[in-house]
């Protein structure tokens, strides 16, 4: 069983209960170039590349599973986003400064020891990690190597981030797509923000409904070719209206009603509503 040594958070909510981490003292460290000052090289999108806990006195590779990424955008003034996929994608929003004196990088109110930094990696340690398996916090010395990239790489998630207008909507009648008319004045979209809130709007026949949700994210849906998931919450508690997308060639993103999907999907559901948006 691999073991990922994760110093992150994969929901926003856990936020709190799932990273802990001290910078750790090691005067043995190689001399590589650190760039300064900090805060104007560390800016930039940063992903872990291999990541090491110290056994028998000698730095050993832990290896993530494949397919694991986890990536963070350093935006100037503060603003981190941070972004996660393994078996589900996710993005929200965090914070980071440096201690240029100290040569710390602080993410979330947690420090780590900064050993390198050039125009292409970052090496940065500490001393508490986190069984990403097990949720086990670990104690010992642990280093990640970071890459830097232009921007940060696609996953469901960030394909999904934006605001989608809604341009037309279907409703499954004798195992057909039917359109419903929509008036003049009749709206509706969708936002995905990066830093991990969403919004669901909708003003059909003079009735208005807006969710506010608090995080989302997105994963495949199992059994559907080219069809991915998004969930997404209020305080913790799972919360959807459509949970089901494809991004289609054209550009557009089409939104489907779970029940559609569960009466068996194309030609077989007699139930089921579909959305066609565009990206704004």
């Amino acid at each position: 069983m691999k073991t990922i040594r994760r110093y992150f958070l994969l929901l926003p909510v856990l936020i709190g209960l799932a990273v802990i981490a001290t910078s750790c003292d090691d005067n043995d460290s190689p001399e590589d170039p650190i760039l300064r000052p900090l805060e104007q090289h560390i800016q930039g999108v940063w992903q872990e590349w291999k990541s090491y806990e110290v056994k028998d006195g000698k730095y050993i590779e832990t290896p993530n599973p494949e397919g694991y990424m986890l990536e963070y955008d350093l935006r100037p003034g503060g603003e981190m986003i941070i972004s996660y996929s393994f078996w589900y994608s996710t993005i929200y929003a965090g914070t980071w400064s440096v201690n240029e004196k100290e040569d710390l990088l602080i993410r979330n109110n947690f420090s780590f020891r900064i050993y390198r930094l050039t125009a292409d990696e970052m090496e940065i340690g500490a001393n508490t990690a986190i069984d990403g398996e097990t949720g086990e916090t670990l104690h010992g010395e642990f280093r990640w190597i970071l890459r830097r990239f232009d921007r940060l790489h696609d996953t469901y998630a960030t394909r999904l981030l934006g605001k989608w207008k809604l341009l037309h909507r279907y409703e499954i009648k004798d195992k057909q797509w039917v359109e419903t008319s929509l008036g003049a004045d009749d709206e509706g979209w969708r936002e995905f923000r990066d830093i991990g809130t969403s919004t669901y709007y909708e003003r059909i026949g003079g009735k208005e409904l807006r969710i506010d949700y608090d995080y989302w994210g997105a994963r495949d849906y199992e059994g559907w070719e080219n069809v991915f998931q998004s969930y997404e919450g209020i305080d913790g508690e799972s919360y959807n209206d459509y949970s089901a997308f494809t991004l289609n060639p054209d550009g557009t993103l089409t939104a489907y009603s779970l029940d559609f999907f569960d009466a068996g999907g194309e030609g077989v559901a007699d139930v089921g509503r579909k959305d066609i948006l565009v990206r704004e």
